[in-house]
């Protein structure tokens, strides 16, 4: 009956662990950032430049938990570098600077969240190709990197957050490879930066280096800066595009630039939005999912490698609710909060553990790591999955005879146990559950060894 016990529960934890954990998700170049429901904060593919902010450079195809803070609420994933949002208001970076693209006051590489200044009231942050765009809740613009998408009238780098003319009402931005939009409160449209393509919209493919309103129009709703093209929703839920269109991106069935706003079709149910490089993610009203534009690796998710120049409904699914865009890879939420990844997988950017690439939504597991799943004060686990060993951090002593580790058939396998730490190495690849006797009470976690 014991046996019984562990091989049904250790089954439960294996179903859940595609667990509906997630609440927000970042798509970077070849890897993602996410924030799970309990507020803490995962990485995972490439880390070259430190991006995953998990204090190495070193990749990772699993969700690894950046640090042990619960209180994350913006993220934002750029080519190399990252941005994020405490709860409390305060901004954090970590990744490439070279181009002074953190905000930190120099031009060095972090390689764990590093906090920017000591204001605590930013809303919201985006990361471009070299350069970075925020908000503040007072609705002021700032800006820091380098190149003409910062908006300052210049092209000087800029390695410290700097405001953006002394207006007050901005409400949502959006920062692509070297151009940037933002909507104001009174629903207008500004575009700067790199116009090579028309990506600005202004009628011209001149570059221009501070904000310049596009059209007339004061129902601007969302908008999306892609690699050389940018797309938008206004208030009746229409499909806006302009800018390069080699490979569909505009989704008006040709691959002729625009530079000018162009409706896309005539569907009044559009959603949410997320562009990069040359391809869109899309959700409607409905809750199903739509992409367009290159499809190197499978990004679009439509079970091809075809590029498509018009909206694109992937599966049949109606309840997605979150997307993103990466360079070569694509990540979604479903309304139960469960993530799904798609597209390139060569850095481990999918976060399923492989490397090879998927052509349709594949859900990700929901990793263990997290401080509250037993609570903050009781036990924290690390890494995981893992390859050799697991650490062990709780506020009460962790004495050896009081763990216990259990394969899938429920039977008490062999491990050793030194200063906190479980030597996991001559375990076979698999789920194990480890038990641990603390406070007069027993914890139950499963783990991966790979």
């Amino acid at each position: 009956m014991r046996k019984n016990y562990f091989l049904y529960l250790l089954l439960f934890l294996s179903i859940n662990s595609f667990a509906q954990c997630w609440s927000k998700i970042s798509a970077g170049l070849d890897y993602t950032i996410a924030v799970k429901t309990d507020g803490t904060l995962w990485a995972w593919g490439s880390n070259y430049s430190g991006q995953l902010g998990i204090g190495t450079n070193t990749a990772q195809s699993n969700p690894v938990q950046i640090g042990t803070a619960n209180n994350w609420s913006q993220i934002s994933a750029g080519r190399y570098h990252s941005l994020a949002i405490k709860t409390d208001g305060t901004l954090w970076a970590w990744g490439y600077n070279g181009h002074g693209e953190l905000g930190d006051g120099t031009i060095v590489n972090k390689n764990i969240p590093t906090q920017i200044g000591t204001s605590s009231n930013w809303k919201q942050v985006k990361c471009g190709g070299k350069h970075t765009i925020a908000l503040k809740t007072n609705g002021t613009l700032w800006a820091w990197g380098v190149g003409e998408a910062l908006g300052n009238g210049t092209n000087v780098l800029i390695n410290i957050p700097t405001q953006i003319g002394n207006l007050n009402n901005w409400s949502t931005i959006s920062a692509g490879y070297i151009h940037s939009c933002a909507i104001k409160s009174d629903g207008t449209l500004w575009t700067w930066g790199g116009n090579y393509s028309g990506q600005l919209g202004d009628g011209t493919t001149t570059n221009k280096n501070i904000p310049t309103k596009i059209g007339t129009a004061t129902n601007w709703s969302k908008v999306e800066a892609g690699g050389n093209f940018t797309i938008s929703i206004k208030t009746n839920n229409t499909l806006w595009s302009w800018g390069g269109n080699n490979d569909g991106q505009l989704g008006d069935g040709t691959t002729y630039n625009k530079n000018s706003p162009i409706q896309i079709g005539t569907a009044t149910n559009w959603n949410k939005l997320s562009a990069k490089t040359y391809y869109v993610l899309a959700t409607k009203t409905n809750g199903t999912l739509w992409a367009w534009g290159d499809n190197t690796y499978g990004k679009l998710g439509d079970g091809t490698i075809i590029d498509k120049n018009i909206p694109t409904q992937i599966g049949s699914g109606t309840t997605w609710s979150e997307v993103s865009a990466g360079e070569e890879h694509s990540i979604s939420l479903k309304t139960d909060s469960l993530l799904w990844s798609w597209g390139n997988n060569s850095s481990g950017e999918l976060g399923d553990s492989t490397l090879i690439n998927k052509n349709i939504p594949t859900a990700i597991n929901c990793p263990t790591l997290s401080i509250n799943d037993f609570g903050e004060t009781e036990l924290i686990i690390y890494p995981n999955p893992t390859k050799d060993f697991i650490n062990l951090q709780s506020i009460f002593e962790i004495k050896n005879e009081n763990y216990e580790v259990y394969d899938l058939l429920g039977k008490k396998v062999t491990t050793k146990i030194n200063n906190n730490q479980i030597n996991v190495s001559e375990l076979s690849k698999g789920i194990y559950l480890l038990k641990i006797q603390i406070d007069n009470k027993t914890l139950e976690t499963k783990f991966i060894k790979q």
